[in-house]
């Protein structure tokens, strides 16, 4: 086989892949552009001594064992932001969203089921007060 000399290059070989994996595979650079990034990355905030305090004691509301541990329905969130604030001075504003979501979901329960477990006349006690009027 040594024997022979090359004449050019090797037999293409067929490709029997999707016609859209051929554009890909072309068109790399178009798709790993800059433009087409979807992911963002908010710059982190530089907090106040005072911000970090009132973001401390709201995240300690809802982190396990808070006032409002047992109306939220994650949270990690309050623990998170303990964590970052114990750590850094700047946070990142996704996380400060996610405490005031959770805050305001976990405060709002609170208050629906307070509302509903307030003393209410239930049906049959309305229904027995209205005999009693019809009958006198």
């Amino acid at each position: 086989m040594a024997d022979r000399p090359n004449k050019g290059p090797p037999p293409k070989k067929d490709d029997r892949r999707a016609a859209n994996t051929t554009v890909h595979l072309e068109d790399k650079g178009k798709w790993n552009s800059q433009k087409n990034s979807t992911t963002v990355h908010p710059p982190a905030m530089e907090l106040s001594p005072a911000e970090r305090k009132f973001l401390l004691q709201l995240a300690r509301e809802i982190a396990t064992g808070g006032a409002l541990a047992s109306y939220c329905s994650y949270v990690g969130v309050g623990e998170q932001v303990c964590e970052a604030l114990r750590y850094s001075r700047r946070i990142d504003p996704n996380l400060i969203m996610e405490l005031f979501h959770y805050r305001e979901r976990a405060t709002a329960l609170r208050e629906a089921l307070r509302a509903s477990s307030t003393a209410s006349p239930s049906a049959a006690m309305l229904g027995e007060e209205l005999r009693e009027v019809d009958n006198a």
